[in-house]
């Protein structure tokens, strides 16, 4: 696997027992076997998250629909891919793959793109479509955009996009409204 910034790329493949014997918390990914381990993220990186998690924290609690988790919570795909996107979803009606870490493709799973947006793009989206997980969303601090992603094929589509000034409405969460300026700002 070619070398990213930013992170460090074992020069072996691990095996599932290997990585997950890891300390709890280590700040590694499984991608094709190989463990990445990855800086801690930015400050603006972490605030979009947890803006994130609590606006679909209180969302949920009017439609308890699912359930929400949060960075470093495993996804683990196969015995080669373990992810651990920022935010994911999972529907009550699959709730059954969350047990002490995910067990199969999420509904939802949230990328907060900073230093190292093509790691996301590059590596991640297609390991995401590769599983079926059904939608992306990704959100580019540098940028400032929230993309909306669905899985159409073996590919994801943009299905809507949204910029800093706008109040964005992700579809299939019905009622959630994301206004992007306070999301985007620090204090």
């Amino acid at each position: 696997m070619k070398r990213m910034i930013e992170a460090h790329v074992s020069p072996r493949r691990y095996t599932l027992a290997e990585f997950l014997s890891l300390p709890e918390g280590t700040p590694g990914e499984l991608v094709g076997g190989y463990l990445i381990v990855n800086a801690a993220p930015f400050r603006p990186h972490q605030r979009i998250v947890v803006k994130l998690s609590h606006a679909l924290m209180k969302w949920l609690e009017q439609h308890p629909e699912g359930e929400v988790n949060v960075a470093p919570f495993d996804v683990v795909l196969d015995p080669a891919h373990v992810l651990q996107p920022d935010l994911l979803y999972v529907s009550n009606a699959r709730r059954h793959i969350l047990r002490d870490r995910c067990e199969g493709p999420p509904d939802l799973v949230v990328e907060v793109l900073s230093k190292n947006a093509a790691y996301d793009r590059v590596h991640k989206l297609p390991v995401y479509a590769r599983f079926g997980v059904p939608k992306v969303w990704l959100i580019d601090t540098n940028e400032k955009t929230f993309e909306c992603l669905d899985l159409d094929g073996a590919t994801y589509r943009l299905t809507c996009a949204f910029a800093e000034e706008d109040l964005a409405q992700p579809p299939g969460f019905d009622a959630l409204e994301l206004p992007l300026g306070p999301l985007f700002a620090l204090p």
